[in-house]
C-alpha cells in the first residue's frame, strides 16, 4: 500500500482554493440580497393612504430600480447608494409646478428596510419613518384588477393557490359572481389561466396570460366577443390580506 503525504505547500493551497469558494459563494449570495419589489404604506398630509413600491436590482455594490407610485406609474431612482447594510436613494418628480424630491435612508434586515423617509412634498421638508417589505415571489395570494364593459369599470379579482409544482387553482370573482379557474399553470414566473362564465345559455371563455414580478402580475386577457378575439392589457396586483 503506497502512503501520500501532501506538502505544507499544497495543503496551503487546498485551503485557499476552498476559502475562495466560500468567499465567492458568500459574495453570490449577497449580489441579489436587494433583488425584488418593496413595497410599504402611509398616510398622505390630507388623509389619504398611499401604498408605494420600489423595484431594486443589485448590481455588486450598488443597484439600479424604480419608484412605482402608483399602478402605470414608474420613475428611476437616483443617487443610489449601498454601504454594507445601510441603504439609500432619491426620487426626483414633479408635482404641481414644482420639483420634489424625496429621499429615502434605511437598514437592510432580511426581508424588510427599516429607516426614514425625507420628503418636501408638503412644500417644507418633512421625516417619516419607513418600514418596507419584500413582495413575496410566489403567484399564491389574492390578485385584483379593473375591468371595464363598454362605460361601466368593476374590480375583479382571483384567489390563487398553487397545486403541486406548477399546477394553480383558484377562484376568480366579478362583482358578486365567483367561479373555479381552469387549466392554470405557473411555470418560470408566467402564470396562466382561464374563467368561464354563462350567461343567458351562452358561455363565454376567458384567457389570462402573464408575468409575475413582485406584486404585481402584468400581461393581457383574450376573449371572444361578437364572433372576433379581443386581446386587453392586464395588470393585478397583489391584495393584502
Amino acid at each position: 500500500m503506497k502512503t501520500v503525504f501532501f506538502a505544507p505547500l499544497r495543503l496551503c493551497c487546498l485551503t485557499s482554493a476552498l476559502l475562495s469558494l466560500e468567499a465567492h459563494a458568500a459574495e453570490s449570495t449577497n449580489l441579489s440580497k436587494l433583488d425584488g419589489v418593496w413595497k410599504w404604506s402611509f398616510t398622505m398630509p390630507d388623509g389619504t393612504k398611499a401604498e408605494p413600491r420600489v423595484r431594486l436590482k443589485q448590481e455588486g455594490d450598488t443597484f439600479t430600480g424604480n419608484s412605482i407610485p402608483r399602478a402605470g406609474m414608474s420613475i428611476p431612482i437616483a443617487d443610489p447608494k449601498l454601504d454594507g447594510d445601510k441603504i439609500t436613494w432619491s426620487v426626483v418628480r414633479e408635482a404641481g409646478g414644482r420639483k420634489v424630491t424625496t429621499r429615502y435612508e434605511g437598514k437592510l434586515e432580511g426581508e424588510t428596510i427599516k429607516g426614514t423617509i425625507h420628503s418636501d412634498w408638503a412644500g417644507e421638508p418633512r421625516r417619516y419613518e419607513w418600514l418596507a417589505k419584500r413582495a413575496p415571489n410566489t403567484p399564491v395570494g389574492t390578485w385584483k384588477w379593473e375591468t371595464s364593459f363598454g362605460n361601466t369599470r368593476f374590480e375583479s379579482s382571483v384567489k390563487l393557490e398553487l397545486d403541486g409544482k406548477d399546477k394553480l387553482k383558484g377562484k376568480s370573482k366579478i362583482r358578486t359572481t365567483e367561479v373555479d379557474i381552469k387549466n392554470g399553470k405557473y411555470k418560470n414566473g408566467e402564470i396562466s389561466f382561464e374563467v368561464v362564465r354563462e350567461r343567458d345559455g351562452v358561455e363565454t371563455v376567458t384567457f389570462y396570460s402573464g408575468k409575475l414580478d413582485g406584486d404585481t402580475i402584468r400581461g393581457e386577457t383574450e376573449f371572444e366577443f361578437g364572433n372576433e378575439v379581443r386581446k386587453r392589457e392586464w395588470i393585478a396586483t397583489r391584495a393584502d390580506e
